[in-house]
């Protein structure tokens, strides 16, 4: 049996123990969260620490897309300039580009005119169709043909006269100086012997103006297929002579001929509208 020192002793070492385990388990329980506390302070500091880098990193990369924004800059006045440039020359290039276009349309119509009269002057020349009686027209034959047809034979003077002046050829000319085609040189003689308005503009056609008949009596127009257009005369062969024959005289590409009728192939006849 322990006496009640014994008893007191072991009471004394019990708690003792009791408050060593207590100890441990208040320093255990303080030392965890101390080592949770410093790793999340050094994750912490990592993460910081990474931050900062791809900060700085990314500062870099911003100053370098500065760098060249600016440079960019100073190159855009350049880059507008050579635009502007550019565009200037593109515009340049279409009006010259138009230019030459207008003007080998107009060498094409030149070439055109050019064969259509070399065209004519062969027809005239192969057909060898030239009124060898115009030599022979003397006063006294005008006179007589005056007498029996006198607004026909004033038409028939007037275009010796113009024969005489050399008045050329000239594809849509209106002028005694310049010259006329065919068609224009009908129009002008019709209008200076009073015989259509003087209204009617150059390139008035005269089939469209005139009617139409089955065939031409003194003073009257043939006009041909290659757009010729000739006032038909029948002339006595001499004075005093019941006989005639028949000519046209108008504008070539030889200028103002007077050929016989059959000179080249007609297409029609128009009536002049004498008083």
């Amino acid at each position: 049996m322990t006496s009640p020192e014994e008893q007191l002793e072991s009471l004394s070492h019990k708690i003792e123990q009791r408050e060593l385990q207590t100890r441990r388990r208040v320093w255990l329980l303080s030392f965890v969260p101390l080592v949770f506390a410093g790793l999340f302070l050094v994750y912490t500091v990592w993460i910081i620490a990474k931050a900062e880098g791809r900060l700085k990193q990314t500062t870099m990369q911003l100053a370098t897309v500065d760098t060249k924004m600016g440079i960019l800059n100073t190159k855009v006045p350049e880059a507008q300039a050579t635009l502007a440039a550019v565009k200037t020359a593109k515009a340049q290039l279409q009006t010259d580009f138009s230019q030459a276009q207008a003007a080998l349309s107009q060498v094409q119509i030149d070439l055109a005119t050019k064969t259509v009269e070399l065209g004519l002057k062969e027809e005239i020349m192969n057909r060898s169709q030239f009124f060898e009686g115009t030599a022979c027209i003397d006063e006294m034959v005008l006179k007589e043909y005056a007498s029996d047809y006198t607004l026909q034979a004033q038409m028939f003077i007037f275009l010796l006269n113009m024969q005489q002046w050399g008045i050329p050829w000239n594809p849509d000319g209106f002028s005694e100086t310049e010259g006329f085609d065919s068609p224009n040189f009908a129009l002008y003689a019709l209008q200076k012997n009073n015989l259509v308005s003087s209204n009617y503009k150059p390139g008035t056609l005269p089939w469209n103006i005139l009617p139409a008949i089955s065939w031409p009596e003194n003073g009257d127009i043939v006009y041909y297929k290659s757009g010729y257009t000739m006032f038909y005369f029948e002339l006595p062969i001499s004075y005093n002579n019941s006989t005639t024959r028949s000519c046209v005289i108008g504008m070539t590409p030889l200028g103002i001929l007077v050929q016989k009728m059959e000179f080249a192939e007609w297409i029609g006849f128009l009536k002049v509208p004498y008083p």
